[in-house]
């Protein structure tokens, strides 16, 4: 039997349970990890330590204080420029600055158990109203069909072969596994088509 020590370094990507977890950890207000650190160094008396004082390393009894200052937020340029509001640019109402135009795209559904061909439709349909209502020219999908078994290798090479204009593939995934990194690697590096994943 083999067993894995703990705390080893895992370099594959966290689900999304994973990932959470992790900010609900680390994700602490600035005052409340001052204190921490505050209290770390008092309970330790690092002044005290013989490792400290045998590499002459000191720290400080206060925390660094420097003077700091707010910049200006830059202003994101639309049909109008939008001017940020507490932190946020509220662009909702506005059209993009030049919009693109998306002539020949493919929706391939990898998630056809979970969305049928209506819903994908229903989508479509949406995200058609909602690109024409940011000043972008999007044409009808030149095909949009569901994928049993999914092989983002295959496939993409497949639609590059079959659409030589190919502007973007929009692949509807379902959770977990590691569909998304084979679809970026694929799609943008290897095979030179833009894609972009939505979640169903």
């Amino acid at each position: 039997c083999c067993k894995i020590y703990k705390g080893q370094r895992v370099v594959k990507k966290l689900s999304d349970r994973e990932t959470a977890q992790f900010i609900r950890t680390t994700a602490v207000p600035p005052a409340t990890r001052k204190k921490q650190i505050c209290n770390i160094h008092r309970t330790n008396d690092f002044t005290q330590d013989p490792m400290l004082k045998n590499l002459q390393f000191s720290i400080a009894e206060r925390p660094l204080h420097m003077e700091g200052r707010i910049l200006p937020a830059p202003e994101l340029l639309m049909d109008a420029p939008v001017q940020p509001r507490e932190g946020v640019w509220d662009a909702r109402r506005r059209l993009f600055y030049r919009g693109a135009d998306i002539n020949t795209w493919v929706v391939m559904n990898y998630n056809p158990r979970f969305v049928d061909q209506r819903s994908t439709e229903t989508f479509i349909t949406k995200l058609l109203h909602m690109a024409d209502e940011k000043g972008m020219k999007f044409s009808e999908p030149v095909a949009a069909f569901g994928v049993r078994t999914p092989c983002p290798e295959q496939d993409f090479t497949r639609l590059k072969q079959e659409y030589s204009n190919l502007q973007l593939v929009l692949v509807i995934l379902g959770r977990g596994g590691d569909l998304y990194a084979r679809i970026k690697r694929t799609g943008d590096t290897e095979v030179g088509i833009l894609s972009q994943c939505v979640q169903a």
